[in-house]
């Protein structure tokens, strides 16, 4: 299991697809597929984003989506 696998758990939690997501950060449902399955050396800057959305959202019953 890799160390952003945590990111599909929050996002099945939240009852989003990738392209929710996608839409929400900015990046593609493809990279953020990626990032979820350790396929990808994602960058500071991407997994910062979805740290970001998923703390917002998380805190907030998924309020903000």
């Amino acid at each position: 299991m890799n160390n952003n696998s945590k990111f599909q758990k929050y996002r099945n939690q939240l009852g989003l697809t990738l392209r929710d997501v996608a839409k929400a950060t900015g990046l593609s449902h493809v990279t953020i597929y990626n990032i979820e399955n350790g396929r990808v050396d994602s960058g500071y800057k991407k997994i910062q984003k979805l740290e970001s959305f998923y703390n917002r959202n998380l805190n907030n019953g998924g309020q903000n989506v």
